[in-house]
């Protein structure tokens, strides 16, 4: 009896989560080379879990607090040390969930051909030259520009 409850409460958690399939392509500058992963985000309440296929890791983004599970470990990343993580889950969890006023708390928006480009306020600047997401049914793609001259595309592949 014990074992059905325990499995019930696990699949209602997954059954009142949204989730995203995407391709990640990140371009390092420093090495000069890009990388591609395919991966899935669960959205749940007040959670964002990230896993990427081909590796064991998951990243629990929860109440401004960052774990990663492997299969060997579980750690905390501290978020006011890298901050720049910080920054991407909260864009992340306000693009998803359209929230336009946490957006605007970072960046100033603009909109053409509903395509949305966010130019960073104050301290995100030192992190972020510029962001463009389309979200149409689902996010046709999010552009993020670092100012290390990095890049990540992310697309909803489902």
């Amino acid at each position: 009896m014990i074992k059905k409850l325990l499995l019930f409460i696990l699949l209602s958690c997954y059954i009142y989560a949204d989730i995203v399939d995407f391709k990640e392509e990140r371009y390092i500058y420093a090495v000069d080379n890009s990388f591609i992963r395919k991966g899935t985000i669960l959205f749940e309440k007040d959670k964002i879990e990230v896993f990427y296929k081909n590796d064991s890791k998951i990243l629990i983004y929860s109440n401004d607090n960052l774990t990663v599970k492997d299969e060997d470990s579980t750690y905390d990343i501290d978020l006011e040390k890298n901050i720049h993580m910080k920054i991407f889950f909260n864009l992340l969890e306000a693009i998803y969930n359209d929230e336009k006023i946490k957006l605007e708390e970072y960046f100033n928006i603009k909109i053409d051909n509903n395509t949305v480009f966010l130019d960073p306020k104050d301290l995100i600047a030192n992190y972020i030259s510029s962001i463009s997401y389309k979200k149409t049914e689902k996010l046709d793609f999010l552009k993020i520009e670092l100012s290390n001259e990095d890049r990540i595309e992310i697309e909803q592949i489902n």
